[in-house]
């Protein structure tokens, strides 16, 4: 499973909630790399890890003006296998506004890179 969740390169081939999806930096994916990220019906947007624990998790933030958004993929061990575990927190000025106005989006962004990471990951395995 994170193999899959960690090349987010691949990302636009198991979830339609993402376009494309362009590393910035040249090294491996790790703490400070960043990530230009496009989705339908949003602006592009950058991404920087801000926690990188492999095999476990990575949260990355990204800023605009008056909002901070910070979004954590986390992988918690089952004893079926694994669940992944999707959040996102919208901070700053305008987080609240901003997270109320884009939450139907959110959720469905979500709920569609859960269910493509699942069948991405069970196919690989």
């Amino acid at each position: 499973m994170w193999q899959v969740l960690a090349d987010v390169e691949t990302w636009p081939q198991w979830t339609k909630s993402v376009r494309s999806v362009q590393r910035l930096d040249q090294t491996a994916m790790s703490l400070g790399s960043k990530v230009r990220i496009e989705q339908p019906k949003l602006k592009p947007a950058v991404w920087t890890v801000t926690i990188w624990e492999p095999e476990q998790s990575f949260t990355w933030v990204s800023k605009s003006p008056g909002v901070t958004v910070t979004a954590g993929h986390q992988i918690v061990p089952t004893s079926e296998g694994c669940r992944v575990i999707l959040t996102i927190h919208f901070g700053g000025l305008l987080g609240g506004v901003i997270g109320l106005l884009m939450g139907r989006l959110t959720s469905e962004y979500m709920a569609i890179e859960a269910n493509g990471l699942k069948h991405r990951a069970e196919a690989a395995a």
